[in-house]
């Protein structure tokens, strides 16, 4: 039991690991979003970039929005393939399409960032909301959104299940919202513009100087961004 213990409290130490993102080349911002434009002779290309903070307890992740415009007369293929990381010199894989789809990750706050609010739904509440029973914690930490928790006996209560189903249902509701518009395969012709989000899991981020690529044709575009611990 000690031992579990012991686990537990790593488990959340590492959890709580928040880093600082500081874009470079930020070219003017856009309702707080960070812009960085990268222009080669037949391409270009917008990185876009609202948060300030990942990591963190909630684990939330870097999300990046890409678009690209080919400027070339040749029809060009763009997708997350065309996405590369590298942190520290070690290469990242940012997540592609059917990732998204099944991964289980902190998406709402990291949204909210981007100025998209998930919509919350209301659930009627018929318990009083003080009772002392509900309050009794259980022996052993619960394993709730993708961290270990105190449990207590309050998850039997009304008001605790509406709490519970509400932050399920938000995140359900962003990952939704975030699957629609992630980026996925798209055909360029000349002039044309398409773009989505991109996201790099939080298990793999670290302070450090990351590099995006972003490859158009024989075109590379790079973003740099600083990552860094907050004190």
């Amino acid at each position: 039991m000690r031992q579990f213990f012991y686990i537990f409290i790593f488990m959340c130490f590492v959890g709580c690991s928040s880093l600082a993102v500081k874009p470079d080349g930020v070219l003017g911002y856009n309702n707080g979003i960070a812009i960085i434009q990268d222009t080669k002779t037949n391409s270009k290309v917008q990185f876009e970039v609202a948060q300030e903070v990942v990591g963190g307890f909630d684990d939330i992740p870097l999300i990046l929005y890409i678009s690209v415009e080919n400027m070339s007369d040749n029809s060009l293929l763009f997708s997350t393939d065309n996405v590369s990381v590298l942190l520290n010199d070690k290469s990242l894989s940012p997540y592609t399409y059917d990732m998204i789809i099944r991964a289980n990750v902190n998406i709402a706050q990291a949204l909210y960032d981007y100025g998209i609010e998930v919509s919350t739904p209301n659930v009627n509440i018929v318990d009083p909301f003080f009772s002392s029973p509900a309050y009794y914690p259980y022996p052993v930490p619960v394993f709730f959104n993708g961290n270990f928790v105190m449990g207590y006996r309050y998850y039997d209560y009304s008001f605790a299940r509406a709490s519970v189903y509400s932050a399920q249902a938000t995140q359900y509701n962003a990952r939704k919202f975030l699957i629609t518009h992630y980026l996925r395969k798209n055909t360029l012709n000349k002039n044309d513009v398409k773009g989505g989000f991109v996201l790099i899991p939080t298990n793999a981020l670290q302070a450090g100087i990351m590099l995006v690529k972003v490859q158009v044709g024989k075109d590379i575009h790079t973003l740099k961004i600083n990552l860094e611990n907050l004190k």
